[in-house]
């Protein structure tokens, strides 16, 4: 009796597992996933975004654009001139949620120092969204010192520093890397499919797109249209122009 309840668990489970590699295979092949959409949930020692990416993200309410250097940070390609930098860490207000490049505070500081002293800084953006304090300090740690910066701005939200409550301060002082054993058990495995795997991404992007999106759309998005800075308004009309023809 065993043996039979066996062979037919898996004479199910074997096709299941045969279609979503299939599946698995087509997208990378066919479609070139997965792409990063969702990589700054799990930042790495190479970086926080994937290297000389283009990402085009759909995933919230505002579609925007993030362009990454070949370091994995949000921004252009770092400056080997001799430059004093400043590297910016923190949560999603630094990196730029929603934004596109142009549109982060890291920029616009360096447009003030440009103005101010040009030539003589560099401003770097090595934030992710997502982040808490513990993350932050695994950041600043494992990115932005190597860079050898002359100064680091942290930027916080209060949510940041509530999120580590549960952790003594020993095991926030003691993380070592960015990656997945930063993460809680229960959420290590979601992350890994959505980040590293072709059909978690898409299945994750699809769910954004059409039950998470689709909520806010039609309110907020055309407002928003009209109250964008002049910087990045054509670019960010183009993202939500896409963002129209995916919906």
């Amino acid at each position: 009796m065993p043996k039979r309840v066996l062979w037919k668990v898996l004479r199910y489970f074997y096709p299941c597992v045969i279609v979503i590699l299939a599946l698995e295979i087509i997208l990378r092949v066919f479609f070139h996933a997965p792409m990063g959409y969702f990589n700054f949930l799990v930042p790495s020692r190479k970086g926080i975004y994937p290297p000389n990416a283009v990402i085009f993200n759909y995933w919230g309410k505002i579609p925007y654009t993030v362009y990454s250097n070949s370091q994995g940070l949000r921004g252009d390609e770092l400056s080997q001139t001799g430059k004093r930098r400043i590297v910016c860490i923190g949560d999603s207000n630094t990196d730029g949620l929603f934004v596109d490049n142009n549109e982060t505070f890291p920029y616009y500081l360096q447009l003030l120092y440009d103005d101010k002293y040009p030539g003589r800084f560099e401003v770097i953006n090595a934030a992710r969204g997502g982040g808490s304090i513990d993350k932050e300090l695994v950041l600043l740690k494992a990115i932005a010192l190597p860079l050898k910066p002359e100064l680091v701005v942290l930027t916080f939200c209060p949510n940041d520093i509530h999120e580590i409550y549960q952790i003594t301060l020993s095991e926030a002082l003691n993380k070592n890397d960015t990656g997945f054993s930063n993460l809680r058990n229960k959420n290590r495995f979601i992350i890994w499919l959505v980040t590293k795997t072709a059909l978690g991404e898409t299945m994750f992007r699809f769910y954004h797109v059409n039950f998470i999106v689709k909520k806010f759309y039609k309110g907020d998005m055309r407002e928003f249209k009209y109250n964008c800075a002049p910087q990045s308004q054509s670019n960010i009309r183009q993202n939500l122009m896409i963002h129209e023809k995916i919906l």
